[in-house]
Order: structure tokens, then C-alpha cells, then sequence
């Protein structure tokens, strides 16, 4: 048998769970088991090449090395505690205990440093958008010292979880249907082909007291 780890993976049957497990698969991680938990609806549930779906309960969680969360912000304090003391290392994805000045908060290519102290047995690390960025942030801090970054980010609507992203596939089936798609383009295409318009009548004075006159014009659409 192997010497490996035993790893939790909680969440297992969400979006991001499945694709922990399929990264755990495709990276030959070395566990010597690996257990799924989600919320009491998935329990009894059978993910192919792990096993049966088991509920999170006080008598399933001891035994693990590792613990890797992503349920949710109130699984994740509720429940990551409970695994640290059953002697896990827990590394969570939600963003429960990023603020929290006892959980280190890390990117492993970044500051693996602060994996020296984990003195509640607990492991945050960063949102999506932030996790990617820092890589290349790094870099360029190493070679000319940032002071400052200004990010915009727009969310996917996987970050929210499997609903989500059913709800957002239902309300905008021309996003992953390629022949709706082709009906918005085709669409598209034909307002873009009228060759003018007429702008809207602006108001007879341009500003109090003045009497000039704003002048029409046809204007070519691009």
C-alpha cells in the first residue's frame, strides 16, 4: 500500500470539487486514499474512480493528513476547524479565513515561506483572479519593485458554483448553443448593414440665452 497521504476532498460533487479531483488524477498526486464529502443531499452519491459520496459528520472526518475545501464560506468555518483537529492540514479555497491573521495566506510560487507556521492547521489561499495574477506580479516586483496595482476583474459565473453556472447556461443559451449563436451573429450582422442613421433633435438652444440653432446631420454607421 501505498505511503501517500490520505486526502479529503470536501465539496467534492461541486464545480470546483470535481475539478480538484480531476487535477489530483491527472497529476498522479501519491495519496494513499482519497475521500469525497459533500453536503448530506450528494451523500450516497458514486464519483467514478473515488467512491462513494460520504456526509460530513464528526465520525467521518478523522484520519486524514490533508483537507481540501471548496464548499463554501460556511462549510468552511464550521468544518475546517473540526478537521485540523482531528489532524488535518486544511487548505481552503473559499474566502472564509483569507482576513484571518492566524491562517497563513499563500501562493505557493510566491511566499511558500508562510507555510512555516500554520498554527491553526488551516491553509487559505487567494481568489481566482487574484491566485493567476500574482505569478506574473511577482516577476515584475522581483525585477522593478511595484508600488501599486489597479485590477479590474470580471467573474466567471463557475466561481459561484454548478447552479450557477446551470442558471447562466438557461438564461443565455446563445452563449453555449451554436445555433443560437449563429442567429445573434447573423442578427448583428444586419443592423450593422443599414448604412445611416439620424440622430436624435437636440434641443433648440444649446445652453440659456442663446439662440443658435444645432444643425442635423446624416451620419455614416461604422
Amino acid at each position: 500500500m501505498s505511503a501517500g497521504p490520505r486526502v479529503a476532498v470536501v465539496g467534492a460533487t461541486g464545480a470546483v470539487g470535481a475539478v480538484m479531483l480531476s487535477v489530483i488524477s491527472e497529476r498522479d498526486f501519491p495519496f494513499r486514499e482519497i475521500v469525497a464529502f459533500a453536503s448530506e443531499r450528494s451523500a450516497g452519491s458514486t464519483i467514478e474512480g473515488v467512491g462513494e459520496v460520504r456526509p460530513l459528520r464528526d465520525d467521518t472526518i478523522a484520519g486524514f493528513d490533508v483537507a481540501l475545501f471548496s464548499a463554501g464560506g460556511g462549510v468552511s468555518r464550521e468544518w475546517a476547524p473540526r478537521f485540523a483537529a482531528a489532524g488535518a492540514i486544511v487548505v481552503d479555497n473559499s474566502s472564509a479565513w483569507r482576513m484571518d491573521p492566524r491562517v497563513p495566506l499563500v501562493v505557493s510560487e510566491v511566499n511558500p515561506h508562510a507555510l512555516d507556521s500554520i498554527a491553526r492547521g488551516i491553509v487559505a489561499n487567494p481568489n481566482c483572479t487574484t491566485m493567476t495574477i500574482m505569478l506574473p506580479l511577482k516577476a515584475l516586483h522581483d525585477a522593478f519593485g511595484l508600488v501599486a496595482l489597479v485590477a479590474t476583474s470580471f467573474q466567471a459565473a463557475g466561481g459561484a458554483g454548478r447552479r450557477a453556472s446551470t442558471s447562466w447556461r438557461r438564461r443565455f443559451p446563445c452563449c453555449t448553443s451554436p445555433a443560437s449563436c449563429s442567429s445573434l451573429t447573423e442578427r448583428r450582422r444586419s443592423q450593422r448593414s443599414s448604412t445611416a442613421f439620424t440622430p436624435p433633435r437636440l434641443p433648440t438652444t444649446l445652453c440659456p440665452g442663446s439662440a443658435r440653432r444645432p444643425t442635423t446631420a446624416t451620419a455614416t454607421r461604422r
